[in-house]
């Protein structure tokens, strides 16, 4: 069912939208989808892994992974609202990742080599991007950013535990 508006045009009811990468659901509360993100990670991952997986060490391979297929996946993520399982689901896509890179199916060998190769769990990550962004919200000048300095700060003493 369409909408019209004032000026005639159709405007289209929709369960969800992309904007500037983002896709927000409707809902009774502000949601993100981070499937499409997903998606565009493990095409990226595998796009470079295709090119130098087998040749490259581990060590090369996970800095690839570092610097052009994380910043695809935590985009955004310190300013949309996260649920449990949207961290748990963005938590599962690098394991998946390092189960191909390490060829196991072992959570355990998953678990150990993100610590051996200091790879920093998804969930600490993502609340130090939402720590730095609190921060930075909370200092600015902009008179719209100091209404909310209170809730933001409260946000922040959340972020942090």
């Amino acid at each position: 069912m369409d909408l019209v508006s004032t000026f005639g045009g159709n405007i289209k009811w929709v369960d969800s939208c992309r904007y500037l990468g983002v896709c927000f659901v409707s809902g009774r509360t502000f949601k993100c989808n981070f499937d499409h993100a997903k998606s565009r990670v493990f095409k990226a991952f595998n796009t470079v892994y295709g090119k130098v997986g087998y040749l490259a060490s581990e060590e090369v391979v996970l800095g690839l992974l570092h610097s052009k297929c994380l910043p695809i996946l935590l985009y955004v993520t310190e300013a949309c609202p996260l649920l449990s399982h949207n961290k748990q689901s963005l938590e599962f896509t690098i394991t998946r990742i390092f189960m191909n890179i390490f060829q196991t199916g072992s959570l355990a060998v998953v678990t150990e080599c993100q610590f051996n190769f200091n790879f920093m769990r998804i969930q600490s990550q993502i609340n130090i991007c939402t720590a730095k962004f609190l921060n930075k919200f909370i200092l600015s000048e902009n008179r719209l950013c100091s209404l909310f300095a209170a809730k933001t700060a409260y946000q922040l003493s959340q972020t942090i535990l």
